[in-house]
């Protein structure tokens, strides 16, 4: 057999270098209940498998796997591990942020906390102050709660938290692991589970509990669900293929597309209200990881952001005029910021912990 030619070894390591940061993230969710630390992504990318039979959830469902969703905003019972409203920590470091306001992934030495950073201000507030691993925050369109899921009950769920601190409670109660949140703009709550066994992508209506599977697959690996403004599409990464690639789903159709790929490695993706891009994490130039956007139909990829290090977890403002992501370029994962178009870069945390899963809400709804 003849070896690889010389453009097949980049392509192939490009697509290493994806698999490699993906795989830290899709992992993270379903070792969580056993794992010391935790892992880049709350859970990556998956689907595409053999014998894979993606489509459309059956709208009005009842909770899958049995379970009882947690009611409705109902509010967690005091603990030793629940805050009763935001406290100004946040680390010793310094933060400038053009305008807005971001949350984010505060990473200690025992816990993950979300914080929320406003433009102006001295400090960071902390929205979670436990010991347990709070991850990937995500606003409503309102501006007015945060999601995220969590470890604090013993196992991954999805929880919710207003934007002053007050009123943290559990939307989903279950023996799988339920993770990546994301909002459509009616405020339904699309999230990853694997609590048929495989991971998939669903929906949650935080009013009723009811809980619709979207996703069908019966392999790999699901997660990254991010919703389009319009509502009726998503997007959501998948470990079928050579390596991680992004897929979009028509919630009308059920029709699953994939648009990136097959090399390089591809996951990590926000869609850009305002504007029909998507934007994603790619394997890029074998160095490190870079941010691009491509079209829904998979047409048109360029670059977006992040030329240096390993540039990733990118979101939009809710009209679609800012990005924010984190980079690792100058050592730990720090969050930057840029246009809508990913001009402009600069940086917007400088602390000795590192910062992941940045969002960002101007004030406006989505």
């Amino acid at each position: 057999m003849s070896p690889p030619s010389r453009l097949v070894w980049p392509l192939l390591l490009a697509g290493l270098v994806a698999m490699i940061a993906c795989s830290d993230g899709a992992d993270t969710a379903a070792e969580d209940r056993n794992a010391p630390t935790v892992g880049e992504d709350g859970a990556s990318p998956a689907a595409g498998g053999a014998g894979a039979a993606p489509g459309a959830g059956e709208a009005g469902a009842t909770p899958e796997g049995g379970e009882a969703a947690a009611t409705p905003g109902a509010t967690q019972p005091p603990d030793s591990r629940s805050p009763g409203g935001p406290s100004t920590q946040g680390g010793v470091g310094s933060f400038s942020l053009s305008r807005g306001r971001v949350v984010y992934e505060s990473h200690g030495a025992d816990r993950v906390d979300i914080h929320r950073y406003e433009a102006g201000t001295a400090a960071p507030v902390a929205l979670t102050d436990r010991r347990a691993r709070d991850l990937r925050p995500r606003w409503s369109p309102d501006g007015l709660q945060v999601a995220f899921f969590s470890d604090a009950s013993g196992n991954d769920d999805i929880w919710v938290v207003n934007a002053d601190g007050s009123g943290l409670r559990q939307l989903t109660d279950h023996p799988g692991a339920d993770f990546d949140p994301d909002w459509l703009p009616d405020g339904r709550l699309l999230f990853a589970s694997d609590r048929d066994g495989d991971q998939n992508i669903y929906m949650l209506d935080p009013r009723s509990g009811t809980i619709t599977q979207l996703t069908h697959y019966d392999s790999g690996r699901t997660g990254g669900p991010s919703a389009a403004a319009d509502g009726r599409r998503i997007t959501f990464s998948s470990d079928g293929m050579f390596s991680w690639q992004v897929y979009v789903l028509d919630l009308d159709s059920g029709a699953i597309e994939r648009i990136t790929g097959p090399v390089p490695g591809a996951c990590n993706s926000a869609w850009r209200p305002g504007s029909d891009r998507i934007a994603y994490m790619s394997g890029g130039d074998l160095i490190g990881t870079d941010l691009r956007s491509i079209a829904p139909s998979g047409a048109d990829s360029r670059r977006l952001a992040g030329d240096t290090g390993n540039n990733e977890d990118p979101q939009f403002s809710e009209d679609g005029s800012r990005l924010v992501w984190v980079s690792d370029r100058d050592g730990n994962w720090e969050i930057w910021e840029a246009d809508g178009d990913g001009n402009g870069e600069r940086r917007v945390s400088r602390t000795p912990q590192d910062e992941r899963h940045p969002d960002l809400h101007l004030g406006g709804g989505r």
